[in-house]
């Protein structure tokens, strides 16, 4: 599956002096957009958002209610787009460019520049039997690897460093050369990440951020 995508230009909603708005629609035709992310590089804001068949219930083990084509747990469907947007002089509307590459199932994306290259943190849904029938057995966190115009050229399994099932919405940022992810915000836990090595430890444990 797979249908296009059109970004809409929406008019700004606030007037304040000390700020300006700009909302910005990302639309697809057939999924619905959601967990959008974004990161800066050399005056321009780049951005992924997803776009799934799936919304789920109260219970994480089975798939919930999906939207009118998005079928059942095996027919999931996970897409990102990518496009850079540029903030505009007064009185002139967002500029969004779209890259016509897309990511296809990983789920929730955080992209970020690092070495001078492009690179995102995500997860895969793990699908198959369960105790109940047929759905979700958990989430593999993946550090995925882009070359030009967002193009996926691989993916490295990131092994919960709790033994976990479930791992998604880690938040990459860098320090100098060292390139953190924010486990969980309160109380904090932040992790390195060692590219060579290609393995996390810990890095940062307090009630509040340093």
């Amino acid at each position: 599956m797979s249908g296009e995508t059109v970004c809409l230009n929406l008019r700004c909603l606030g007037d304040e002096p000390s700020f300006r708005l700009f909302p910005i629609a990302l639309i697809h035709r057939e999924l619905t957009s959601f967990n959008p992310s974004i990161a800066m590089h050399d005056g321009e804001i780049y951005f992924c958002v997803r776009h799934s068949n799936v919304l789920f219930t109260g219970r994480r083990d089975r798939f919930g209610s999906t939207c009118s084509l998005g079928g059942n747990g095996r027919d999931l469907v996970n897409e990102t787009s990518f496009g850079t947007l540029r903030l505009p002089q007064q009185g002139r509307p967002l500029e969004c460019r779209l890259f016509p590459e897309r990511a296809r199932g990983f789920e929730d994306i955080r992209i970020f520049r690092y070495r001078d290259r492009w690179f995102g943190v995500g997860c895969l849904p793990e699908i198959g039997a369960t105790g109940g029938g047929f759905g979700f057995k958990g989430n593999i966190m993946q550090l995925i690897s882009f070359g030009t115009d967002f193009r996926v050229e691989g993916a490295v399994p990131i092994p919960s460093p709790y033994g976990a099932n479930w791992e998604k919405n880690w938040v990459p940022f860098c320090k100098e050369n060292a390139l953190l992810l924010v486990y969980r915000p309160s109380p904090l836990d932040a992790l390195t990440l060692d590219f060579e090595a290609r393995k996390i430890r810990s890095a940062h444990k307090a009630a509040s951020p340093a």
